[in-house]
């Protein structure tokens, strides 16, 4: 229903008020849906620490398992740092320190807005806040912002990205066809946005990153993600000097994120033991994540 008045919407500023158009998208883009956390992700993190990690005159909602390397954990685009609790708590099991968080506007953390460079700030932000960084792990939007993040200076010894996009200006051309813009408007909405986040298109793509980062890199990805196609990750890895591609099949975008193979090699590339079946077993007793 929402979306066939946004059609109506759009049709009406194209005609009265073009350039309203494009802050009416923009505004779209950048406002992530916010989804209450599953009992399974509350249970979880009541078993972790929380903490909160100073942020633009405000602070991100933070959680805190294990001790030892720091290695920090963040969502995808409408997502919360619970979703990442099997990696938490296998990293924890290995040693590790392991920091979820939430990206601003996302989860318990303030804000209505967010983007990649927002996300790689958090990053930072946590940085700063605890410590030197062992690795990082990023789900989707998560995973090109770690990459947006080392580019910009991040310091980390290791990183993983999971089914992060590559080329993000295609979700935002999405969002103007499901609108129903005309692509002869796309190039000019498209500069508009560039100047608002001060990025532009080609700066945040995945291989554009990797090329600017020497930081070891594991690029893990479905052959059944419906959100992002392989051909993402296939051309993030393939820009960066060393990087390791583990292609999955059947995990789709989410379920990805707790399946134990996966979860393993995370944990033995950045260096630890993994836990063994049980421990996994029991941080993923509940199916709350659909792809």
């Amino acid at each position: 229903m929402i979306e066939p008045l946004l059609r109506r919407a759009v049709a009406f500023l194209e005609r009265v008020h073009p350039p309203a158009t494009g802050r009416l998208a923009q505004a779209l883009f950048i406002t992530p849906p916010r989804h209450r956390p599953t009992a399974r992700e509350r249970e979880s993190l009541r078993h972790m620490t929380p903490l909160r990690i100073p942020y633009r005159g405000g602070s991100l909602q933070a959680h805190s398992r294990g001790k030892g390397p720091l290695v920090l954990l963040i969502h995808g685009w409408g997502g919360r740092g619970g979703q990442l609790r099997a990696f938490a708590a296998a990293l924890a099991e290995a040693d590790f320190r392991a920091v979820v968080i939430d990206a601003p506007a996302h989860g318990g953390s303030p804000g209505w807005q967010a983007s990649i460079p927002q996300f790689a700030e958090a990053l930072k932000a946590a940085e700063a806040r605890l410590g030197p960084i062992h690795g990082i792990v990023g789900h989707s939007l998560g995973g090109i912002s770690t990459l947006a993040a080392l580019a910009d200076g991040l310091d980390a010894r290791r990183a993983v990205v999971v089914a992060a996009p590559a080329h993000p200006r295609r979700f935002f051309r999405q969002l103007l066809q499901r609108l129903g813009v005309e692509a002869r408007r796309w190039p000019a909405l498209e500069c508009d946005f560039e100047q608002r986040v001060g990025r532009t298109w080609e700066e945040v793509e995945g291989p554009s990153l990797a090329r600017r980062i020497t930081t070891p890199l594991l690029v893990v990805h479905d052959d059944q993600d419906r959100e992002v196609p392989l051909e993402e990750a296939i051309d993030t890895a393939s820009a960066h000097p060393g990087a390791r591609l583990l292609p999955t099949t059947g995990l789709g975008h989410r379920r990805i994120l707790k399946d134990p193979t996966v979860i393993r090699e995370v944990v033995r590339f950045m260096g630890g033991e993994p836990c063994g079946p049980s421990r996994l077993e029991r941080e993923l007793a509940f199916p709350d994540l659909r792809d």
